[in-house]
């Protein structure tokens, strides 16, 4: 097989920006906040709050069965009043350590995946 060209110093499959916008988990959230969009917005201009998802309960079979019954302007507008994670050390989503990998069927396979643990090894690869 042929060596893969470099880059800049940068292995083929390694580009910059793939990495910086790949490492960037901080910024999802532990709960997706769902919001009151026929209420009247307060002083910062956001709906009231109306439920909290954990993220858990958003991720593959159940998270689709989750997902359709909020309808997908209300999931936009959750979103886009709820705040981001801080990119800072040691912010790394709790519910990406323990996620639940999935057949096509949506049985949930036996061994759990730690996102962060992968990432490093990869990394230290």
């Amino acid at each position: 097989m042929k060596k893969p060209e470099v880059n800049h110093g940068v292995p083929y499959p390694l580009i910059e920006e793939f990495v910086s916008v790949y490492r960037m988990h901080q910024l999802l959230p532990d709960k997706l906040q769902l919001r009151n969009m026929n209420a009247t917005p307060g002083p910062s201009k956001s709906f009231p709050l109306t439920n909290e998802i954990p993220m858990e309960d958003l991720i593959g079979g159940k998270g689709k069965d989750n997902l359709s019954k909020i309808e997908f302007m209300k999931q936009m507008v959750s979103m886009g009043h709820q705040t981001s994670g801080a990119l800072e050390l040691w912010n790394y989503p709790m519910w990406m350590r323990d996620l639940i990998s999935q057949d096509e069927d949506a049985s949930d396979r036996p061994d759990h995946v730690d996102l962060a643990a992968l990432e490093s090894k990869s990394i230290l690869h």
